[in-house]
């Protein structure tokens, strides 16, 4: 039972990476789409389940007790029982024809994913290209500006154009930096109007605080992988399940393909490492902790309150206990009395 609960987990976590992949191209490549709606994910993971029974059932028959001779240093021989493939399939096509089953559906849902991940992959780096050209050509035309600024007695003066709505005579140096915007900055704006020196009745000006410049670069910087944060925690999540999982499968459909004679034939040390890696599926338990700590700022917020709340915990339970103590303590004294 415990081989089957084993391969359900894995078979379904597999679809729901395609499934979360799916998302996120969706949201990252195709952003005018509708994405996966909570409702919609719910579905995905009642039909992820169903998936993982159905195709994990065959380890439900092949599956059992399977007795190995154990020879001891005294000479004497004992049968131990390991939870392996039934010594009736041990030499049937079945268990494996079952692994390469298992390889089948293993590598089309990494086909799936790698694809999902090079196409969200390639529209990041695009975007951010583009970000990076934008906030370049904003540092530009802002440095442009406070030069002129600083040459015309922090004023600059701009052609005053016919517009429909009244005139605006001043515009104040903090407003401008409050509202200043990388895609104001490179629009046709006022802003891009040739510079005149001198001003004239015609002509408007305002002052152009020096530190916009660095403050607009400042959010393209700040928000330059803010989208793709999360897209990237949870492609080294697939990848950890992946490559947690290849081990697993390899080590498996290697000694189902040998037989009995498979573990007879390793030594020691060899029978040592093939124990560590068949339970390879353990290691995704353990690093997407790591990767949500590294990735995620939220996770790591929670697990500090967590971390004080037991801590916390801890010392109030230490504090009733002595306090207890001493209340004991007194009534004992005064008993004395």
């Amino acid at each position: 039972m415990s081989r089957f609960t084993t391969y359900v987990m894995n078979n379904a976590t597999s679809f729901i990476f395609v499934i979360v992949s799916v998302d996120r191209y969706i949201r990252i490549c195709k952003p005018h789409n509708q994405p996966i709606s909570p409702r919609g994910a719910l579905i995905g993971c009642g039909i992820a389940a169903i998936i993982g029974i159905s195709v994990s059932w065959p380890a439900l028959v092949m599956y059992g007790r399977e007795e190995l001779p154990i020879k001891l240093p005294n000479g004497r021989i004992i049968q131990g029982v390991m939870c392996l493939v039934e010594n009736e399939y041990e030499n049937t096509p079945y268990p494996f024809a079952f692994f390469i089953y298992l390889w089948v559906g293993v590598s089309g849902t990494a086909i799936v994913i790698i694809t999902m991940y090079i196409l969200i992959g390639r529209a990041i780096l695009q975007r951010n290209k583009k970000k990076r050209a934008r906030s370049q050509s904003a540092q530009a035309t802002m440095q442009k500006y406070r030069n002129a600024s600083n040459s015309t007695d922090h004023e600059v003066f701009l052609p005053q154009t016919p517009t429909l709505g009244p005139p605006k005579l001043h515009c104040n140096t903090e407003d401008a930096a409050k509202n200043a915007t990388p895609s104001e900055a490179t629009s046709e704006s006022p802003m891009t109007s040739p510079i005149s020196p001198n001003g004239s009745k015609n002509q408007k000006g305002f002052s152009f605080p020096r530190g916009v410049a660095l403050s607009v670069a400042s959010k393209w910087s700040k928000s330059k992988f803010r989208g793709g944060r999360s897209t990237l925690m949870l492609f080294a999540i697939t990848v950890v399940y992946v490559l947690s999982f290849v081990p697993f499968l390899i080590i498996t459909t290697i000694r189902t393909h040998v037989g009995s004679s498979f573990y007879p034939k390793l030594s020691i040390q060899e029978q040592v490492v093939v124990n560590i890696f068949i339970r390879s599926y353990l290691i995704n338990n353990c690093a997407n902790p790591i990767v949500y700590g590294f990735c995620n700022s939220q996770f790591r917020n929670e697990c500090k309150k967590l971390f004080k709340w037991m801590c916390c915990r801890g010392e109030g339970y230490l504090n009733r206990g002595s306090s207890n103590r001493a209340g004991g303590s007194s009534m004992q004294e005064q008993r004395g009395q």
